[in-house]
């Protein structure tokens, strides 16, 4: 089951790898997926980040700042970079109600 206030929420929030550098405008959920090939199955909830239009389509290539990463080392960035995300969303939910 998909969180859609999670991915509204990503849409407001910088680049993951904004700190790599050549972000281009607007931000994009990417979801993390798991499985190969036809089994390849998108992560629920938390399993998102932002990721600008530039950045989004160079993960799913392995080029540009992901270029020096296997698949693995970008799978693992990726799920490292969603949990950020959404203890990020988590938080800000709980300052928003007082939590």
């Amino acid at each position: 089951m998909r969180d859609v206030a999670f991915l509204a929420y990503l849409h407001t929030v910088p680049c993951a790898a904004a700190s790599l550098g050549r972000c281009s405008p607007g931000v994009q959920a990417h979801h993390v997926t798991y499985g190969r090939g036809l089994s390849q199955k998108a992560s629920d909830a938390g399993g998102a980040l932002p990721l600008c239009e530039r950045h989004h389509e160079d993960l799913h290539q392995g080029r540009g700042v992901f270029v020096d990463l296997s698949r693995e080392g970008r799978r693992e960035w990726q799920f490292e970079k969603a949990a950020e995300a959404y203890c990020a969303y988590l938080s800000a939910g709980a300052r928003r109600t007082g939590g």
